[in-house]
């Protein structure tokens, strides 16, 4: 390409970004009412939404859409505790769960631990000052020590609990 078709090419380029920036001046701004006034934008939707109580989803847990015959399996969903639970022997150790994951075969829950200053995690057959983990389900774990056994509830963090 020679040096006068490239002069030209840009010649005409600038001449056609200067007839857009033309006719963008003289034509009146879109949307624009009486006196070339703009209307305020739309109002933003909220940034949070509510949802509704985890109790209205029962039947999606008992029915889960990718199980085949829409059945729970057993040990997954919600689980219906009446009343405030047991409180724990005196023995056992004081203590909150902060979590627990569920991956495959693997259960592991995250344990606060009245007077240590970091969380720790337990899975299931774990030991904590000689109780043993020996059930993580979705929502507690169970420790067991010399025929007795308590439950702790996970820690609903929304409630402050």
């Amino acid at each position: 390409m020679t040096a006068s078709v490239r002069a030209a090419i840009l010649v005409g380029l600038c001449l056609a970004a200067l007839g857009l920036a033309w006719s963008a001046a003289l034509a009146p701004a879109a949307g624009a009412g009486e006196g070339g006034a703009v209307p305020p934008p739309p109002a933003a939707p909220p940034a949070v939404a509510e949802l509704p109580p985890l109790e209205s989803f029962r039947e999606t847990l008992e029915r889960p859409l990718f199980v085949r015959g829409r059945r729970s399996p057993g040990g997954v969903g919600v689980v219906a505790v009446a009343g405030r639970p047991a409180e724990p022997p005196p023995s056992a150790p004081r203590l909150s769960v902060a979590g627990i994951a569920i991956a495959g075969g693997r259960r592991a829950a995250l344990v606060v631990v009245e007077g240590r200053p970091k969380p720790i995690s337990l899975a299931e057959g774990g030991e904590l000052a000689g109780w043993t983990v020996t059930a993580i389900d979705t929502d507690r774990i169970r420790l067991e020590k010399g025929g007795e056994a308590f439950e702790v509830a996970l820690r609903d963090f929304r409630r402050g609990g």
